[in-house]
């Protein structure tokens, strides 16, 4: 009885540790090899270069999502400046209070914030 399950116990951990090792990366949330929740492939993949994203574009897309989320907030200065992907922008961005924020887009030209400034 004990050789059963003995055997029986090798054999499914043969089983599991094949499948385990036919489909590498798929442990991870199915990203690459590096883990790191980056669908480039991990920390150590070449580095995928950004579009240019020219500053109309960038204030384009500040105005798109202030006006989708940020209701009654008035943009001000963008500034850009340069990554080794691309370059980034920074908006200034105030609300009927007088409460300022900064908004980033990334060389993608995604959006993100609002934030509170540096003082």
């Amino acid at each position: 009885m004990m050789k059963k399950v003995l055997l029986t116990s090798l054999v499914a951990f043969t089983a599991l540790s094949t499948i385990a090792l036919a489909y590498p990366g798929k442990g991870n949330g199915g990203y690459g090899a590096g883990g790191c929740g980056c669908p480039q492939g991990g920390p150590n993949a070449a580095q995928q270069q950004a579009p240019e994203l020219s500053d109309a574009d960038a204030r384009t897309a500040i105005d798109e999502y202030v006006n989708a989320n940020l209701k009654g907030y008035t943009v001000g200065a963008v500034q850009s400046y340069a990554t080794p992907r691309g370059a980034m922008f920074t908006a200034d961005v105030t609300d009927a209070s007088g409460n300022n924020f900064v908004l980033h887009v990334n060389p993608w030209g995604t959006v993100r914030g609002p934030f509170l400034p540096r003082s």
